[in-house]
């Protein structure tokens, strides 16, 4: 089996050091965000379900540092 080409990919580091592995490059054209218009009936419900989203983000980060 041929060796593959080693590529360099530089970015901001999160902890310092060396790492070696899997990547996926992600671009914006990567991206399918769909676009919905919201109602003004709809802006509370939405408003809410953003608000818990991020609430449950917040708790995996924090439970994540915790386990770090």
């Amino acid at each position: 089996m041929a060796d593959k080409p080693e590529i360099v990919i530089h970015g901001i580091a999160a902890s310092p050091g060396i790492a070696m592995g899997h990547v996926m490059v992600f671009t914006r054209r990567d991206l399918n965000v769909p676009f919905r218009h919201l109602e003004d009936a709809e802006m509370d419900d939405e408003k809410a379900r953003l608000e818990q989203a991020i609430a449950g983000a917040r708790k995996q980060l924090i439970e994540t540092r915790d386990k770090v």
